[in-house]
């Protein structure tokens, strides 16, 4: 759901009327001085208002089913957006088995270069350990924080045997003791490839690794 959206937007999703909104509007701007958070921006274009500001109009339990159903609508049309290229590097990806999704947040401000040589040395590791006659692949791409300096990285990751996936999982929540380690099973439907290749592969910034990559196995 966007951040922030526009008096039409608002009124579309809140259900409401415009009179209601302006009485709401009024009130919040005699506590502005108290705001937490930037409820409403003033543009030359008009108002803008921030997403939480919904539930005043719909109950929580709706507006968490609200955000759900438009993140897996979003999810379908990136995942529209990936079939439509069969030649793009997103789709030869998507087409690969994986088995996981990782986001490793970093706790230091790293820059790109230093998020690059870590993923490296991770893949090379697991390649060494768990890839010897089975297959394995890793694919990630560094980007920037959106709300702090620093860099994060997000990875799929492939290794064709239960027992050794399993290390690899406990050997990278070691490697990146003291970060946020956030581990997901692949979920096909998630698009998340197209997600983590948006900013266009472009640079030294993302990398895939592993073994019998020209003829891996497909969907």
């Amino acid at each position: 759901m966007k951040a922030y959206m526009t008096t039409k937007e608002f009124l579309a999703k809140a259900n409401t009327s415009r009179s209601s909104l302006i009485r709401l509007t009024k009130d919040l701007m005699k506590k502005k001085a108290e705001w937490k958070i930037t409820y409403i921006k003033e543009t030359a274009k008009g108002n803008l208002f921030h997403h939480s500001l919904l539930s005043q109009f719909i109950p929580e339990w709706c507006l968490n089913k609200l955000v759900e159903y438009e993140e897996h609508f979003d999810d379908m049309r990136n995942l529209v957006a990936v079939l439509e290229d069969s030649n793009s590097l997103p789709y030869i990806l998507y087409k690969m088995k994986w088995d996981s999704f990782i986001t490793v947040a970093y706790a230091k401000t790293y820059k790109p270069e230093r998020c690059f040589t870590m993923m490296s040395e991770v893949a090379n590791i697991l390649e060494e350990k768990c890839g010897k006659g089975i297959e394995f692949r890793m694919f990630f791409t560094t980007e920037s924080f959106s709300h702090r300096e620093g860099h994060h990285n997000h990875f799929f990751l492939r290794v064709g045997n239960h027992e050794r996936r399993e290390y690899a999982l406990d050997f990278i929540k070691d490697y990146f003791a003291g970060d946020r380690v956030d581990i997901k099973s692949y979920d096909q439907e998630k698009a998340g490839l197209f997600y983590i290749a948006k900013s266009g592969l472009q640079g030294t910034d993302w990398d895939i690794r592993g073994n019998n990559l020209g003829n891996a196995q497909t969907k």
